[in-house]
Parts: structure tokens; sequence; C-alpha cells
């Protein structure tokens, strides 16, 4: 990969191109621990309603930072509900002799997320936040374990990362006002 053409000026954007695809190609290349395209992809895309609700909430149109708060508390708490069917997915596979400690976990981000839902914004956004997280520790001790491939670890990082960058930037702008 040139950094820059021989004689010309470096190109930042086309060198950012070409990094993301090496990045890509790399997180999808045939190794045990390599991200399925398919799931990248979605995962990806999945992180556009955090990114897009938390870009809203600084606007200057305060009905749309409403909305877009709610949103991004909304699609926090579905995210979350669908990361604990994980666990359920788990006890399901016949990958666990710990049905009940799995299938609890798997429940239990379905209530957060409710109990998320019920607090004032700022609460809101702050539990999932640490839900969030909280949900990735278990999930990479299941990597760890063998429950979960270890792709599926590698790509929780960074579809958490972005979620909870994006709540954490609804919630400053709550804060700030």
């Amino acid at each position: 990969m040139a950094l820059y053409k021989t004689g010309s000026q470096s190109e930042p954007s086309c060198l950012k191109i070409e990094l993301f695809l090496s990045l890509l190609k790399k997180m999808t290349s045939t190794d045990s621990s390599s991200i399925p395209q398919p799931a990248l992809i979605l995962g990806l895309a999945g992180l556009l309603p955090f990114f897009a609700s938390a870009a809203f909430m600084w606007t200057g149109d305060a009905q749309l930072q409403q909305r877009a708060a709610l949103s991004l508390g909304a699609y926090g708490a579905v995210i979350l509900s669908f990361l604990g069917g994980v666990k359920w997915g788990i006890v399901l596979n016949g990958s666990t002799e710990h049905q009940w400690r799995e299938l609890t976990l798997s429940v239990l981000p379905s209530i957060v997320a409710w109990m998320a839902l019920l607090l004032p914004g700022a609460g809101t956004l702050l539990l999932l936040a640490a839900a969030l997280l909280g949900q990735y520790w278990l999930d990479f001790l299941s990597v760890r374990h063998g429950d979960l491939p270890r792709w599926f670890g590698k790509l929780r990082i960074v579809l958490t990362v972005g979620a909870v960058l994006s709540l954490v930037g609804g919630l400053v702008r709550l804060m700030t006002g």
C-alpha cells in the first residue's frame, strides 16, 4: 500500500480508504478468528442508528434533540435485549452445562433495558452504556471459555465501542444542554 505517489503530495482521503479496505480484508480473512463478512457488515450497519441519533442530539432544534435522545435510548435498549439472546443461543446449541446461569444471563439484558427506559433521559443513556459494557464482559468470558467463536469477541469490541461512544456522546449533550 503506497502512502503517496512518487512526485506528488500525499493523499489523505485515498490513504484512509486504503487503510479501511486493508483492515476490512484482514478482519474477514479465512482464519478462525476472522469476522465473517456478513456479520461485520451487518454489525457495522447496526451502528448507524446509534451514530445518527447521537449526531441529531447535537443539532440546534430542541424538538429534534428530544426525539433523537428517545431514539438513542430506545435503540440502545433493543440492542441490549438482542445481545442477551446470544446467551440463549449458547444453551440451544448445547455447548454449556450451565443452563440456569446462561438462561438467566440471557434474560437480564432485556430487564435492564426495560428499566433503563423508565429512567429520565440521562439515566437511560448511562445505564445502557454501563449495561452494554457489562454484556461485552460476559461475551468476552464466553469467547474465552470457548462457548462463542473468537471472531465474535473481535466484532463485539468494535460494536461495543461504537455503541457506548454514541450513548456517552448523547449523555454529554443531555448534561450540557
